[in-house]
């Protein structure tokens, strides 16, 4: 069994390279990936084949973690609010 199984898993740049691989690894091991990036689109891309192929549901953030007012909101733990699988400020 795998120590990741159950956890959740906060990944950066998670729209392209090694976060989105990254992503997928974390879902093969029963992690829930929380999926950080700029573009939404790729976001939601990505968090449907992670859920299509792992039946993991991958939460996912837009953001721009140079923005420091909003990530730094985000990492401060304000209230984020997810509905189906996309997190936003409230």
């Amino acid at each position: 069994m795998s120590k990741l199984k159950g956890k959740f898993v906060l990944i950066t740049g998670a729209s392209s390279g090694i976060g989105k691989s990254l992503s997928f690894q974390v879902a093969a091991h029963q992690a829930i990936p929380i999926l950080i990036a700029r573009s939404e689109e790729k976001l939601v891309s990505i968090s449907k084949k992670i859920e299509q192929e792992y039946q993991i549901k991958a939460l996912y953030y837009a953001v721009d973690i140079t923005d420091q007012e909003r990530w730094g909101s985000y990492i401060a733990g304000n209230t984020i609010s997810c509905s189906s699988n996309r997190c936003s400020d409230q």
